[in-house]
C-alpha cells in the first residue's frame, strides 16, 4: 500500500498607491478592495482558479492551501488608474501579473502590484491692478494669455511642449491626465506687463 503526500503553499502581496509612480513600493498607502486573480496551468492554457480582494487597510492579500502548481497571478484593473508595478512579467490581458511555478511548502511573497492615478494642474489668470501680488476683490481676469508646461525647464515655449490658453470668462486654464512628478508651469510674457505673481523665476 502506497501513500503520498504533498505540503499546502501560499502566494502572497501586497497592493499599494506608487503616488510618484516610480515601481518602488516606498511605505506607499495600501489599496483595499481590488481584486486579485489566481489561475492555473492546466497544460494548454490558464484556468480561472480563485480570487480575493485586497484588506482595505493594509492592501495586502493571500492565497494559501495551494497545491504544488504552476500558477499566474494578476491584479483586475479600475477605470483611472494605471500599472506601474510589476516592470515586466507575464501578460493578463492588459496588466502584468506573476507566473510562479509553486512547489511543496513554499511560501511566496511579495508578488506586489502598484497603481497611481493621473492629475491635473488648474489656476487662474488675473489683472493685478494694485501690483501687491495678491487677486483682490474687484481685479478682473485676464483671457487668452498663454500658459505652458516648461519641460526642458528653459523659460521658452518650444515646440512639443504642452501649452493651453486662459479662459474667455473666468481667466481660468488647466492641465489634464499628468502622470506623477514635477511640472514647471509658466506664462508667455506680454509687451508692457510684468508679472507680480509667482514671485521670482
Amino acid at each position: 500500500c502506497t501513500f503520498n503526500n504533498t505540503e499546502y503553499g501560499t502566494i502572497a502581496g501586497r497592493k499599494f498607491e506608487d503616488l510618484n509612480a516610480n515601481s518602488e513600493d516606498n511605505e506607499d498607502s495600501g489599496l483595499g478592495g481590488w481584486s486579485i486573480y489566481l489561475y492555473q496551468w492546466n497544460g494548454e492554457g490558464w484556468l480561472s482558479f480563485s480570487d480575493i480582494s485586497t484588506n482595505e487597510e493594509t492592501g495586502n492579500y493571500l492565497f494559501s492551501n495551494l497545491l504544488p502548481w504552476t500558477y499566474l497571478v494578476c491584479e483586475g484593473d479600475q477605470e483611472g488608474w494605471y500599472q506601474s508595478y510589476p516592470e515586466e512579467g507575464t501578460s493578463c490581458e492588459g496588466t502584468t501579473g506573476y507566473e510562479i511555478t509553486l512547489v511543496a511548502g513554499e511560501d511566496v511573497l511579495d508578488k506586489n502590484f502598484g497603481n497611481y492615478r493621473n492629475g491635473s494642474v488648474t489656476g487662474y489668470k488675473f489683472d493685478d491692478t494694485d501690483g501687491d501680488g495678491q487677486w483682490d476683490e474687484g481685479e478682473s481676469v485676464l483671457s487668452g494669455w498663454t500658459v505652458y508646461i516648461d519641460a526642458n525647464n528653459d523659460g521658452f515655449l518650444n515646440d512639443g511642449e504642452i501649452s493651453t490658453t486662459t479662459d474667455e470668462e473666468d481667466g481660468s486654464y488647466g492641465f489634464t491626465n499628468l502622470e506623477p512628478g514635477d511640472y514647471v508651469i509658466r506664462e508667455v510674457s506680454q509687451e508692457g506687463w510684468v508679472q507680480k505673481l509667482p514671485a521670482g523665476d
